[in-house]
Formats: C-alpha cells, sequence, structure tokens
C-alpha cells in the first residue's frame, strides 16, 4: 500500500511547546490519544500522548509522550500499522 505522509517539525518561537496539527492526534479506546511517530529506519510507531490546549484553531499542544524534533506522520494516518515501513519524499 502507497500513500503519501507529511513529516512536521515544531518551527514555532516557543520552542519550550511541542504544538503538531490537530489532525495529526489519533484516538483509541485501548491508548486514548496518539500519534504516528516516525523512527530512524523510517517506520511508524503508535505513540500514546497527553494532549493539552488547541493553539490557533487548527494545532494541539502535547504535554508528554512526544519532543521537539521527532518525527510524525500527518497524513495518510488512518493507512498506518505499528512498524511498517515507510518511504519519506521530500517536497
Amino acid at each position: 500500500m502507497t500513500g503519501n505522509l507529511n513529516i512536521l517539525y515544531n518551527n514555532l518561537s516557543d520552542s519550550s511547546k511541542t504544538i503538531i496539527p490537530q489532525t495529526a492526534v489519533c484516538y483509541s479506546n485501548e491508548t486514548g490519544p496518539f500519534v504516528w511517530k516516525i523512527t530512524e529506519q523510517n517506520r511508524v510507531k503508535k505513540t500514546p500522548v497527553s494532549i493539552g490546549k488547541l493553539v490557533n484553531n487548527d494545532k494541539i499542544e502535547i504535554l508528554s509522550g512526544l519532543s521537539n524534533g521527532e518525527r510524525i506522520a500527518a497524513s495518510g494516518l488512518l493507512f498506518l500499522s505499528e512498524n511498517e515501513k515507510i518511504t519519506i519524499q521530500e517536497q
């Protein structure tokens, strides 16, 4: 299966906060909110996160589970599965 993934980096002026697009956060009954973190081997890992407040109506603060500089998938999320190898295409 193929899909497109967007990789986002936190580039807001307040580097002490981790802010990501709200649409990058998924939810499951088992883990609650989570993101698909991209490993150094370009595999995705379901990573539970604690969410904070909404920022600018389309982004959300991550309180724990994700650090600034870590890569996450931001699209095609419904098609991902744990430890799946992905190909990153530069735009």
